[in-house]
């Protein structure tokens, strides 16, 4: 994005700065693309500006989750037994994945291209002859050499496969020539010779190198491409005006360059194709060398500081611009620290896959499926398909059997839903049953737990047998089985609660719909709790029917605000949670 943003700009300038010198534009170009990769890290500067583009989601590219919660996740993996089975989609592809997938294939077929151009380079070396001592053309190379101050001498070679002069080599440089170069006159050969010469002066070919490599990064940008592809001409263009500064004729020069495009040069030997052979660019460098008001001054150390600090006040401002397709940063507040407030998983930030719990107890879960969407009653929700879409809580240390519990959460079921489950404790093996632990050395009984919208079927052993409905209830495995006489309404939002209170070795529950209490109908009235335990997990699903009453009959609708308490809230407390307001004080 910033690259889109910077780049045709520095086009522009390059366009109508005909007449600026060759070696500066040239520079410019190079440090405007080396420096892209470089901007993202200004980023975190206090002054910055986000410039906000929604259809910018889309592509997945942009970090949706909190830092701390993302860190959270990675720090402390959903400790998921090997016994539960997590369901998901079949096709685990992202947008981001996607995305990243065609970027890498796209990477993969441009470096497959450069290195294949790179080795028939290494070929045409290979297969290079090594000029002699005693040749003529050798002489006057190390004349032009010490004119230029190298201290280095590049090496000459002749080879019989090309056409005209190319450079190569990074450690150790190197100038290829043709076989009929020896032919040329004296003038030609040493203007062609100090144009190559030039390049290994200026290290184009390590440059060039690097920004091979930024063009393969970022090769779905053509406007990098067209940037590379100015620079490639305004360095020729540098290499040309040093030959021109040696008191070359732009004439006599420019019929070099001209013959190249007609196949020959003057006295009928072979043309010499420059590094930038098509016509268009051809034109162009003939256009700069008939140039009279161009200037072409090189580049000195002095002159490249003071562009830097030029260039600085450039780049700078570039890199405190940020992209986002998100106004806001997310985040999610804290609620006071209450007594008996295990877990309060808001649904609020509107975006990411990360559940916040609300609470403080970092309780945080996972969104499997489940959709981010917006209400107008309620806001930031989330949305159930009723198919496979469920969430993974971190389950908190609320006992649901030998303590006083309550649940309270918001939902708004779809029109013509059957309810389904809404949140269990238990396993995912699509078994219904109990199991034997070892507790002080004896066996105890434990029984898997599910808070639903159920049926109106009622009757000895029926908390066994599928019942879809909108009744609030509650299936405790092998004890017993309570609901709500009055069932929730489709399309409207709904706060349920329901309180445990456990007494001695029985327990009550109690159902609340918009904070009114319900009559609660028992399949067995006094539910024994006897020697029963909690089904023993680490984790909590929301949304996912497995209890036979709702087995494989999964939650449709919005669902906001899920709390849940290690104590029995009062009726006037559960119409506080109804209002947001979660620090609730005492209990019973």
């Amino acid at each position: 994005m910033k690259a889109s943003l910077a780049l045709p700009a520095v086009l522009l300038a390059v366009f109508v700065s005909r007449r600026t010198s060759s070696s500066v534009v040239g520079l410019l170009l190079l440090c405007v693309l080396v420096s892209l990769p470089l901007t993202p890290f200004l980023d975190g500067l206090p002054l910055h500006v986000k410039i906000t583009m929604p259809w910018l989601e889309a592509s997945g590219a942009f970090p949706d989750e909190i830092e701390a919660l993302a860190e959270y996740d990675k720090n402390n993996p959903l400790p998921v037994p090997a016994s539960e089975i997590v369901l998901g989609k079949e096709s685990g592809w992202t947008r981001k994945q996607v995305f990243l997938g065609l970027w890498g294939l796209g990477a993969v077929a441009f470096l497959v291209v450069r290195l294949w151009s790179s080795m028939n380079s290494r070929l045409r070396f290979s297969s290079s002859t090594p000029a002699s001592s005693d040749d003529v053309v050798v002489h006057d190379f190390r004349e032009l050499c010490e004119s230029l101050s190298l201290k280095r001498v590049p090496w000459l070679l002749y080879n019989q496969l090309i056409k005209g002069p190319q450079t190569t080599g990074i450690l150790r440089p190197a100038i290829l020539l043709p076989s009929h170069f020896p032919d040329l006159p004296r003038e030609h050969r040493d203007m062609i010779l100090l144009h190559e010469l030039e390049h290994i002066r200026r290290r184009d070919i390590p440059w060039r190198m690097v920004l091979e490599l930024l063009a393969i990064v970022f090769w779905f940008n053509p406007l990098v491409w067209l940037a590379l592809r100015a620079y490639d001409l305004q360095v020729e263009k540098s290499c040309d005006d040093t030959v021109l500064r040696a008191g070359y004729p732009a004439s006599k020069y420019g019929e070099v360059l001209l013959a190249s495009v007609r196949g020959g040069v003057p006295g009928g030997a072979a043309g010499v194709v420059s590094k930038v052979a098509s016509p268009a660019q051809l034109r162009a460098r003939m256009f700069s060398i008939v140039q009279k008001e161009k200037s072409r001054l090189p580049l000195t150390q002095a002159s490249t500081r003071k562009f830097a600090g030029l260039f600085l006040l450039l780049i700078v401002p570039l890199g405190l611009v940020s992209f986002s397709p998100y106004s806001g940063a997310l985040s999610y507040e804290l609620v006071e620290k209450t007594e008996g407030l295990d877990a309060l998983w808001r649904m609020r930030l509107g975006r990411g896959t990360i559940l916040a719990d609300s609470s403080g107890g970092e309780h945080h879960g996972k969104l499997y499926g489940a959709q981010w969407t917006r209400d107008p009653e309620r806001g930031e929700c989330l949305y159930f398909d009723g198919v496979e879409d469920h969430l993974m809580l971190r389950a908190p240390q609320t006992s649901w059997t030998r303590k006083p519990f309550t649940m309270a959460v918001w939902l708004k079921p779809d029109k013509g839903s059957d309810g389904g489950g809404l949140l269990l404790r238990g396993d995912l093996n699509q078994t219904w049953c109990s199991a034997l632990g070892t507790s002080h050395e004896s066996s105890l009984p434990y029984g898997e737990r599910e808070i639903m919208l159920a049926g109106d079927r009622f009757g000895e052993g029926s908390f066994n047998q599928a019942d879809p409905g909108m009744h609030l209830a509650f299936n405790y495995f092998g004890v017993g089985s309570a609901r709500a006489e009055r069932p929730v309404k489709e399309l409207e939002w709904t706060h349920l609660a329901m309180v445990w209170r456990p007494a001695g070795g029985s327990a009550l529950v109690q159902f609340y719909l918009n904070g009114e209490s319900v009559k609660t109908v028992y399949v067995v009235r006094a539910i024994d709790l006897g020697q029963n335990q909690d089904w023993p997990t680490k984790i909590w699903y929301f949304g996912l029917g497995e209890s036979p009453l709702v087995v494989g009959n999964n939650y449709e609708g919005l669902v906001s605000d899920l709390a849940i308490y290690q104590k029995a809230l009062l009726p006037k407390d559960i119409k506080r949670v109804m209002r947001g307001d979660f620090t609730v004080k005492g209990s019973f």
